[in-house]
């Protein structure tokens, strides 16, 4: 590696617990009611660990892509109410721990979708 070479990767973090509350298609592998959210806090740490491991190179992260919008749009479905404080603390610790290790982000919350409007 030349000194001056800079290495970046990009990775998406979509795994939060009944992810995608609202579809059938994406449902995930966690399950709110299986421990998910302790499941995906260890999920997490894995990605947390693996950066560490590699200080030199540039991690930007795209946040659950549509999670927080499907929810906010989707709150009279059961489901989606039932897994609110799940994403919520999901994202939260997602978002401390990449942050922990300089990780750059995007939370994705698609304000058009929200806004039901055409952007």
């Amino acid at each position: 590696k030349a000194s001056n070479t800079k290495y970046l990767v990009q990775i998406v973090v979509y795994d939060l617990p009944d992810r995608d509350c609202a579809a059938l298609a994406s449902n995930g592998e966690f399950s709110i009611a299986d421990d998910g959210l302790n499941k995906y806090k260890d999920y997490i740490d894995q990605i947390v660990t693996q950066i560490k491991a590699f200080p030199d190179v540039r991690v930007v992260a795209v946040i659950e892509p549509d999670s927080l919008a499907n929810l906010v749009t989707n709150l009279s479905v059961a489901k989606c109410s039932n897994a609110q404080t799940a994403y919520k603390s999901g994202v939260i610790y997602a978002m401390q721990q990449l942050n922990s290790v300089g990780v750059y982000m995007y939370l994705d919350c698609r304000p058009c979708w929200m806004a039901r409007m055409a952007c």
